[in-house]
This record gives structure tokens, C-alpha cells and sequence, in this order.
């Protein structure tokens, strides 16, 4: 099974190793954790983690973006699931088996994140509460049923296209606003199960500024879930000292790959420069 992210030519896929490859991902949902900025703005990193429905597999899936291209650097993204770390640290009854995934990403992404400058800078700048962006969505069923896919349908329900954001970064008024619009895709779960794949454009706005559109959309492609909606979730930003702002978006994306929807999140960057 694969996972998309990015937009436009930030489209990346990565493979994940199943034992069974006709297992898929299915009614489940990653949550988010935002790992900052490098100190001069240039690239963004973040994880996005979860369980598997179908299979139980936990997995973590760390990105690093660089910002004035929206294109994923080389060797991203570093996909860490039960498939690829030890047995015996996965055996220990009082380890949660995702933390030790985590763990373990983490360690692998260290000398990654220090190439790339990635210390943490930035600040969240908005957020989408109803998103839950960092609960996945096994944990939010833990406190009902368990069951993933109601959450999932949930959360798509719920997810919103405007998200104010902080003004005393970006001025009265500023907000995000996301648009879906109907696209072309040669994924194959759009077209065997009659489904109009989306894609979506972003737009900053500010009072008394022109509107600031972000990134281009970029088709799902035949080997990948079909994409059925979008929902803002969070925003960060890095003030840099020229004056320009470093900004990533990081947005939900709701994709039907064999069972019913899915839940993971892309991001969006731009350089939003001193006077725009």
C-alpha cells in the first residue's frame, strides 16, 4: 500500500513493506505531530503516525518539505512500521507498540532533521480543533465503540475550509481558506467505484492585501487512493529576518483506497514575501 503527499510536483509516493500485499489501509486515520522549521525557513518537517485498520500495523511517516518549492527533499519520506523494526522491541507487554514505532522513527529521522536544519522553529499560527490532527483515529474510537471507520466518516463530516490565523503574524482579518474542486485521476479506486476524485487549492487572506494562492493540485495517480475531500487542520509559520514569512498549512486528506475512506495529512508550504 502506498501513501500520497504534497501537492503539485510535491507529490511523493512511499511503498510500504506489507507481508500480504493485498492488505489494505482502510478506515483509519494518522494523526499529526508538526516537527518545526530550520532556523532560516527553508524546510519544514513533520511526522504523521497511526494503526492500521485491516492489519493492526502501526506505523510512523516522517516528511521534510522544502518550503519555497512545496517539494519533498531526497530521501523522504522515512516510512517506520512493525514490518521494519525488531520483533523483540515490539514484544514487551508493557510498551505500546506504537510509541515504540515512534521511537524508533524518531531515532532513524535524527540525522535526517539535522541535515536539513530542522530545530523546532516556528510557531502555530492556526487550528482546526474539530480536526483532533493530533488523536488518531483509533484512539478517538477507543473512547466509543473502537471502531476507526465511523471516526474517520467523522472527521470528513466535520472538516471545514476556513481557519483564521494568527493576526499579529499576518494582519486583521488573515485566514486560510481551502477550495475543492473536481479533477482528473487515473486512481483506480475512483474509477472502479464511481467516485469524482478532488483536489483543492489554498488561499491566504489578509485585510487590505491581494489574495495569496498557494500551491497547484496534482491528479492521485493509478496505484493511489482516491482523494474525496480535504479539511484544514493546522498552520505554522517562522518570521524570518528579511521580513518574509516561512509558512506550512497541513491539511487532512480523505481518500478511499479499498474499504472506505482514510484519513492522512499533506502540507502545503510558500515563502510569503515582504509585501505581498
Amino acid at each position: 500500500m502506498k501513501f500520497r503527499y504534497g501537492i503539485g510536483g510535491a507529490a511523493v509516493l512511499a511503498a510500504l513493506s506489507l507481508t500480504v500485499a493485498s492488505v489494505a489501509w482502510a478506515d483509519d486515520g494518522a494523526a499529526v505531530e508538526p516537527l518545526g522549521f530550520s532556523s532560516d525557513g527553508r524546510t519544514f518537517a513533520f511526522e504523521q503516525y497511526g494503526t492500521e485498520s485491516v492489519s493492526g500495523m502501526d506505523y510512523s511517516l516522517t516528511d521534510v518539505i522544502a518550503v519555497a518549492t512545496n517539494r519533498s527533499v531526497d530521501g523522504v519520506p522515512l516510512v517506520v512500521d512493525t514490518t521494519t523494526v525488531d520483533d523483540s522491541l515490539l514484544q514487551d507487554p508493557n510498551q505500546d507498540p506504537l510509541l515504540v514505532i515512534r521511537r524508533q522513527a524518531k531515532q532513524q529521522a535524527a540525522p535526517l532533521l539535522q541535515r536539513f536544519g530542522i530545530n523546532g522553529s516556528g510557531t502555530r499560527v492556526g487550528i482546526v480543533a474539530a480536526s483532533r490532527s493530533r488523536e488518531t483515529t483509533l484512539a478517538i474510537a477507543d473512547e466509543t465503540d473502537g471502531r476507526q471507520s465511523p471516526v474517520v466518516k467523522a472527521l470528513q463530516q466535520a472538516a471545514v475550509a476556513t481557519m483564521a490565523l494568527e493576526p499579529s503574524v499576518f494582519g486583521g482579518g488573515a485566514h486560510m481558506e481551502l477550495q475543492e474542486q473536481a479533477i482528473a485521476s487515473s486512481a483506480g479506486t475512483c474509477a472502479d467505484y464511481g467516485y469524482t476524485a478532488k483536489g483543492f487549492t489554498l488561499t491566504l487572506q489578509r485585510d487590505g492585501k491581494p489574495p495569496l494562492v498557494l500551491g497547484a493540485v496534482q491528479a492521485a495517480q493509478t496505484d493511489e487512493g482516491c482523494p474525496l475531500g480535504f479539511g484544514l487542520a493546522e498552520a505554522h509559520a517562522l518570521q524570518l529576518a528579511d521580513g518574509s514569512i516561512a509558512l506550512a498549512v497541513l491539511v487532512q486528506r480523505f481518500e478511499y483506497v479499498m474499504e472506505g475512506p482514510d484519513r492522512r495529512f499533506t502540507v502545503v508550504t510558500a515563502l510569503v514575501k515582504r509585501g505581498e
